[in-house]
């Protein structure tokens, strides 16, 4: 052989090993980031292996997702029950003898739940003094007449 051909041979010799070595340096730093990640993982627990780990996490997981249940299932009867309280409110105050005088001490007020039921409370303020009407609300509407500004109040009540 020439020369020329075992001198690069040797050169193509020398770069695979050197390119060999660092891979293999490069894989031992891979190697030993993984196990100070697992060690960190590991570190505090008495687990033996990621087996056990995971199977501990996995048990710890199930625990969380029947208390989120729980959660879920007490926030749907809270919902259940803050359909049902009064919680929306309209006012009206007006003059019940209109541009003849007096002032707006009368109102109308509608208190209703989400089912737009409730209790409208109504007061005519005259001269001999005050009267007080209690109307039930049930889908907006009530069985007894109700005036203008009862109207009002239930609408406003209503949104």
């Amino acid at each position: 052989m020439e020369t020329n051909t075992l001198y690069f041979l040797f050169i193509l010799l020398f770069v695979i090993a050197s390119g060999s070595l660092f891979f293999s340096i490069w894989l031992l730093q891979r190697v030993r980031r993984m196990q100070d990640f697992f060690d960190t993982v590991l570190t505090g627990r008495d687990v033996k292996d990621l087996e056990s780990l995971i199977k501990e996490i996995s048990k710890k997981s199930d625990k969380l997702d029947e208390d989120i249940e729980d959660l879920f299932d007490a926030s749907n009867q809270i919902n259940k029950i803050a359909r049902k309280g009064l919680s929306r409110i309209g006012i009206v105050k007006y003059n019940p003898f209109g541009e003849k005088g007096g002032r707006k001490d009368s109102f109308a007020l509608a208190i209703i739940n989400s089912n737009s039921r409730g209790v409208l409370l109504s007061t005519l303020d005259t001269e001999n003094g005050t009267k007080v009407y209690l109307k039930e609300i049930n889908k907006g509407g009530s069985d007894s007449p109700l005036t203008d500004e009862e109207k009002e109040a239930v609408k406003l009540a209503m949104g």
